[in-house]
């Protein structure tokens, strides 16, 4: 078992790093980029599945990954995995300051239960999808699902992503007191309107996707509504950046509808930040979501937002200020919000943008969250570097 400091454990129920990318895993290099950057040691620490990384010790920038190998067995392979999980924080106790898992799941369940026993703080967060459905906070959870709630409800803060998950997880009776609501983070630095191409007012007007081409998504009912609105529009233009299972059939019903001249798709990029510097406005048209990183992402780059009625929407999206939002899978609702985006030409979508910014700059930066979480951690801030 691993033998040096942990310190700062982030526990992440999946793949590590996650090829073409993940919410849940861009929070863990957020965060723990963010503590290690103040000279707090953290390590990662998540299972060795088969379509990640095949090493048990390794960095993700100068931040250490321990993945722990178990056999792909079903149910046996899950059940050996837990158990070295478990084993790997009980032997490393003394070297663990606090531990933060990132997904409430089977994982957290097990990482509390030894916190528990070792007197270290836990922070459990929920992130939506995978607690809603079928999870620890799905009214209809089964009794291994109630029992592995039992087992996280006993964690030292519940960490809820927007108030919808405050909503659920208080109604599944969890303690209202160790419930902080603590949205995703961002990078303001890295997200920033100051990176913003100048455009000449001539230029189309640019709405960005950034994301996974997956049905969830909905990502088809973006290009039928995208479609609807503007078509060969000259004036408009959508850029579709992500990879995913229906990337040919997107791009064949974007032919088929008659706006592929107005739709570009980019593909897997790590330049995403620069791809949100060319764009006027942002959209989602996810059927269901937790936080959206790249709702906050956006915001942040000063892009005003078009976005689903889903968890966290409401929370940032104030309607006509810094976005518009409509009922899931609603698409004579998204092409009416395509319509009110152009509308409000590039001059007031810079000023909505402005708006957009200065929310995720008081309420989900880096800075910000990262303090909060020091404090959960039971951390000294003033010992930390600046």
């Amino acid at each position: 078992m691993i033998t040096e400091v942990l310190g700062i454990v982030q526990v992440l129920d999946g793949t590590y790093p996650a090829l073409g990318g993940g919410g849940a895993e861009a929070q863990v290099t957020t965060v723990s980029q963010w503590l290690d950057e103040r000279g707090l040691q953290t390590t990662v620490v998540a299972p060795m599945v088969l379509d990640g990384a095949q090493r048990t010790r390794d960095r993700v920038g100068r931040v250490p990954v321990v993945r722990i190998a178990y056999p792909h067995w079903p149910w046996i392979g899950s059940l050996i995995m837990l158990c070295k999980l478990a084993l790997l924080l009980f032997l490393n106790r003394r070297r663990i300051q606090a531990i933060h898992a990132h997904i409430g799941n089977n994982m957290a369940a097990v990482a509390t239960v030894v916190g528990r026993l070792t007197g270290k703080p836990v922070i459990v967060k929920m992130t939506g999808m995978t607690e809603m459905i079928g999870g620890v906070l799905d009214p209809a959870a089964g009794i291994g699902t109630r029992i592995k709630r039992r087992m996280i409800g006993q964690a030292t803060a519940i960490q809820a992503t927007s108030s919808a998950i405050v909503e659920r997880a208080t109604r599944c009776g969890f303690d209202p007191a160790r419930i902080h609501r603590l949205p995703n983070a961002v990078d303001v630095e890295r997200f920033n309107p100051s990176r913003r191409s100048a455009r000449p007012d001539a230029t189309p007007l640019t709405a960005i996707y950034v994301g996974r081409l997956e049905a969830e998504k909905g990502v088809e009912l973006l290009i039928r509504a995208w479609a609807q609105a503007f078509r060969n529009d000259p004036a408009m233009r959508l850029v579709m950046v992500g990879a995913g299972t229906l990337d040919a059939d997107l791009k064949a019903l974007a032919t088929r509808s008659g706006c592929a001249p107005t739709v570009e798709f980019v593909g897997q990029t790590e330049a995403v930040a620069d791809y949100l510097g060319r764009a006027d406005f942002g959209v989602l048209a996810s059927f269901a979501e937790g936080l959206s990183n790249t709702m906050l992402e956006s915001l942040a780059s000063g892009l005003p937002m078009i976005v689903s009625r889903v968890s966290g929407a409401e929370d940032f999206i104030e309607h006509g200020v810094t976005g518009w939002i409509f009922e899931p899978g609603d698409c004579d609702g998204l092409v009416q919000r395509l319509h009110e985006a152009r509308a409000t030409g590039r001059a007031g979508l810079r000023t909505m943008g402005v708006a957009a910014r200065q929310q995720i700059v008081d309420r989900a930066s880096i800075t910000s969250i990262g303090s909060s979480l020091l404090t959960l951690y039971g951390v000294n801030t003033a010992a930390c570097a600046v």
